[in-house]
């Protein structure tokens, strides 16, 4: 059983890790707009994209999230992941 909760918290460690780190460069990439539309560009929005929408769908709801100039959503999904990772340090 202990075997089974290691590898479990492994797997998704390094699946967090991973979005993570393409939120991170995804981020980058927004503030370089001749990197748009690349390959890492890409790539680093469709891996986080599908996670961020629904965490995009609830902050809706709340009218001054819907007027920020920044992507909040993109920032509270951050913070999850992150607080997720470390819970299972």
């Amino acid at each position: 059983m202990e075997i089974l909760l290691y590898v479990f918290k492994t797997v998704t460690g390094t699946g967090l890790m991973i979005l993570l780190g393409a939120m991170f460069v995804r981020a980058i990439i927004s503030w370089l707009p001749h990197f748009e539309g690349g390959v890492l560009d890409n790539l680093s929005y469709g891996l986080t994209e599908p996670v961020i929408i629904p965490v995009r769908m609830l902050l809706e709801r709340i009218e001054w999230v819907k007027n920020a100039p920044i992507d909040v959503s993109f920032f509270a999904t951050f913070l999850i992941i992150s607080l997720l990772f470390d819970a299972l340090a």
